[in-house]
């Protein structure tokens, strides 16, 4: 089993991105994968590509079907996330599986819709019950998807006459100030267009962060003046 992570960048990676990347690499190959009864160790390729979101994007999906791979792991490094995260995406077992994120700027939005085409607003509960659900669109913090739906991919292209399937990521913008017109967005109406369902890991979701930039004043040193009067106390 072969796993391409792509990892798109502007130049710049944070600390603990860094340090997850690399708990999570050791945990995998550590211990592996256990498929039909079986320990599979993975082959893991990481590509990083620095530049504009869209073209690196398209860019790197074009190098992971190079590289013959049998899964694309997509990470953004602005996120800290577990060290089972490839584990759990493997054992979930969906041609395209990811997780739902907040934006980073206030108010924070959930990226993730449902069949419904609304934010999907998910309690802690579903992540303790493990829970999977189909989704319209989500974001590409952490996507992991089978290489055989390239196949289904270029089929639609055909269908509608385009000469391959890139773009597959692209900005759509819209009128629609609430209505998302990132690039990832594309790919998830490129998938819908296929027939190719995206699904949405709630346990990972909850374990996942996104790395903010905060503005911090006063007014939050003394909201948060209890918590540190208790990290003293246990001092």
């Amino acid at each position: 089993m072969h796993v391409f992570i792509a990892i798109p960048s502007d130049g710049t990676v944070e600390a603990w991105f860094a340090q997850s990347l690399a708990a999570m690499v050791a945990k995998t190959l550590t211990d592996g994968v256990e498929i039909a009864g079986k320990r599979v160790v993975p082959r893991l390729t990481t590509k990083v590509e620095i530049g504009k979101l869209p073209m690196v994007r398209n860019r790197l999906l074009q190098l992971g079907i190079a590289s013959g791979a049998d899964y694309m792991l997509w990470l953004d490094s602005d996120h800290v996330f577990p060290e089972w995260a490839l584990v759990r995406l493997l054992m979930v077992d969906r041609d395209v599986v990811g997780i739902n994120q907040p934006t980073r700027s206030r108010p924070h939005l959930p990226t993730a819709r449902g069949m419904d085409g609304e934010r999907i607003y998910a309690p802690e509960q579903f992540a303790e019950e493990g829970r999977v659900a189909q989704a319209l669109q989500i974001g590409f913090p952490m996507v992991l998807m089978r290489m055989s739906i390239i196949g289904r991919l270029e089929a639609q292209a055909t269908k509608e006459g385009r000469r391959s399937i890139y773009p597959m990521f692209d900005f759509a913008l819209t009128d629609d100030l609430d209505v998302a017109g990132s690039e990832d967005t594309f790919f998830c109406r490129r998938l819908f267009e296929a027939g190719i369902p995206i699904h949405l890991d709630h346990t990972l979701s909850w374990a996942t962060r996104h790395i903010a930039p905060v503005a911090v004043g006063m007014a939050e040193a003394l909201a948060d003046r209890p918590a540190a009067a208790e990290t003293k106390s246990k001092a």
